[in-house]
């Protein structure tokens, strides 16, 4: 018999290698659309040439990308990393509040109040965990860039892989038809 640890492991070997043709895969199939949308308007509205409009297509997509990812680690993840924080550090205050309604609405309903103190303790000690890890999250990200030169070589794999699919998907169904019918 083969166990479903040993599958998950052999299968999550396969996934890592195969990692950054499944994700430029994927960044070419949510692109696609406005590629094509600013192909046709390069195209007819713009009169550029089908080539040209190809190319711009792809530089105004890509950097398009490029802003939306700045935009979100710029602005929204040191915002989230605040929230959880700020609710970590007041996470008392919430709890004895959700306490107090709970109880409210038990009465309304006309239950028993319940000790629902052990919920809280658990959360609080799991809030406790997530505060102590913002806390140490600085020094982690600074051990981890010794993983950056490999993580920077794999996204220009995963961008350049991406762009080919994205630009050149007729001749990419065709070569894939041939290899198909070869096997």
């Amino acid at each position: 018999t083969v166990h479903s640890g040993y599958l998950c492991q052999k299968l999550w070997f396969i996934i890592k290698q195969f990692f950054p043709l499944i994700l430029a895969g994927v960044l070419a199939f949510v692109l696609n659309h406005p590629y094509k949308y600013l192909c046709t308007v390069y195209k007819k509205k713009g009169k550029v040439p089908e080539k040209a409009a190809r190319v711009g297509s792809i530089l105004t997509v890509y950097l398009g990308l490029a802003g939306v990812v700045a935009a979100a680690g710029g602005f929204a993840l040191p915002r989230l990393i605040e929230g959880i924080r700020q609710f970590a550090e007041n996470q008392e205050n919430y709890m004895q509040v959700f306490e107090k309604s709970a109880q409210q609405l038990m009465s309304q309903i006309g239950l028993d109040a319940v000790d629902i103190t052990p919920v809280f303790e658990g959360v609080s000690e799991y809030l406790g965990r997530v505060d102590q890890m913002l806390d140490e999250f600085l020094p982690r990200m600074a051990r981890l860039t010794t993983g950056v030169f490999r993580g920077t070589v794999q996204f220009g794999i995963i961008i350049v892989l991406s762009i080919y699919m994205l630009y050149d998907k007729e001749h990419l169904k065709k070569q894939s038809k041939r290899v198909y019918m070869a096997y």
